[in-house]
């Protein structure tokens, strides 16, 4: 896992395999999130910016709030909980730059906007 959220050639590939584990459901399946996250952790750590393309390519920030938010109660285990949480932490402190013009984009009135001009 740490390989492929680390940045090859296949980096968006490999990233969205690894942020698959994190959506499959079922309190049993605990411990592959948890090790995907460590895995994106460990990956970031080594790589750096050069793997954030790859995770917000793949809807990486997307399923990390999807995975923190208290609406969608997608993750009952308190260590992938923390994990998600740490992992986030660490993304926007280490690459708001990067990641503030994503999170604005998504606001659904600037989403339709765009929606309207590409249509």
């Amino acid at each position: 896992l740490a390989q492929a959220a680390a940045g090859s050639a296949a980096a968006a590939e490999a990233m969205s395999v690894v942020l698959s584990l994190l959506l499959l459901g079922g309190k049993d399946l605990a411990c592959y999130r948890a090790e995907a996250l460590h895995a994106l952790r460990r990956g970031f750590a080594e790589e750096g910016p050069a793997a954030l393309p790859a995770f917000i390519a793949a809807g990486g920030l997307f399923v990390l709030l999807s995975l923190l938010s208290p609406s969608t109660k997608l993750e009952p285990d308190s260590e992938v909980m923390e994990a998600a949480a740490h992992l986030f932490e660490r993304l926007v402190l280490d690459h708001r730059e990067a990641l503030a013009p994503v999170l604005l984009d998504c606001q659904p009135a600037s989403l339709l906007q765009k929606l309207a001009l590409d249509s």
